[in-house]
């Protein structure tokens, strides 16, 4: 479902009036919103089976051992952190304790092997003295913000050597509510089908014309025909497989029910949710199927999220 679906979908689980002053569709958009970040987001991290996953990378200087996690990380996200050195060689750094890192203090610079995290900052163990190598980052990404749907935006052709994505149209960021801007907007590149992952994130552009040209050095062999080009963080689709659309605008009924005083209606509709939580957890665990059967225990989303729209109790 697009995101004018997914309104359409949550007012008739809830029987929300089209003329309810408090709950229009802009506000049931910030609610779907709020329990995809909140619920569905605990869900993707704790399986841990590459839903969602991204890498970035960032170029280490030598003397600087503290570098920001990438700002869109899933809090606690954070898969694995790698460095590529000059030659392209990877190399696995380790993750420290906190109350381990101090014993690097007096070691000067080197070779990083390890790491702790500070916030939203790592550190390197020890600090870096490297030139010419690069850390990639691969984690969680926290999914984009349902807005507006749009027509504009649909990639009709990829050119992968001179970078450039036509679309049939620039499509409008629905923030500034205008063309994304030449040179200055981030952009990102959605699949509209299938389970709506990103196959862009964050990029840097400019536009003439109908053709949108990438100019940082991701790789674009992700982007397909028939994708989306959105403004950075906003999309039309709710990052979630297809199956599970109905269950996220299901949510937001759940808290409009508990809003207006209609509680029995909004317990049977959570527990319906919350089932459907625990199903997308066990089909993505593990994502290949022909893995070990793997047997842990099941929870639902109410424990973990319930008590904002008070959905429940376990």
């Amino acid at each position: 479902m697009d995101s004018t679906a997914l309104i359409t979908s949550c007012k008739l689980a809830a029987f929300v009036p089209d003329n309810s002053p408090d709950y229009d569709s802009a506000r049931l958009l910030v609610e779907m919103n709020h329990v995809l970040h909140e619920i569905f987001e605990k869900a993707v991290v704790n399986a841990r089976q590459g839903f969602w996953l991204q890498q970035v990378l960032t170029t280490i200087t030598s003397g600087q051992s503290l570098y920001r996690i990438p700002p869109r990380a899933v809090t606690g996200g954070m898969e694995k952190l790698q460095v590529v050195d000059g030659g392209g060689k990877i190399r696995h750094l380790v993750y420290r304790d906190l109350r381990m890192a101090y014993q690097y203090e007096n070691d000067g610079e080197g070779e990083p092997t390890g790491y702790v995290i500070l916030g939203d900052q790592i550190k390197l163990l020890p600090t870096p003295s490297t030139t010419g190598w690069q850390l990639r980052f691969t984690y969680y990404i926290r999914p984009s913000n349902l807005v507006a749907t749009q027509t504009a935006g649909r990639v009709t052709a990829v050119n992968t050597t001179t970078r450039v994505v036509a679309v049939n149209a620039i499509p409008d960021d629905q923030v500034l509510t205008g063309d994304i801007v030449s040179g200055t907007s981030l952009v990102d590149i959605v699949h509209p089908d299938g389970w709506h992952e990103l196959s862009i994130v964050g990029a840097t552009q400019t536009w003439s014309a109908l053709n949108i040209t990438l100019t940082d050095t991701q790789d674009m062999t992700r982007i397909q025909v028939g994708d989306y080009v959105r403004a950075a963080e906003q999309t039309d689709w709710p990052c979630l497989p297809d199956d599970f659309h109905r269950a996220l605008s299901d949510a937001g009924a759940v808290v409009y029910l508990v809003s207006t005083g209609q509680m029995e209606k909004a317990q049977i509709l959570g527990s319906k949710v919350q089932n459907d939580i625990a199903r997308l957890s066990d089909l993505m665990t593990p994502r290949v199927k022909d893995s070990p059967k793997i047997i842990k225990p099941s929870y639902g989303f109410l424990r973990g999220g319930g008590s904002r729209a008070g959905w429940g109790r376990t």
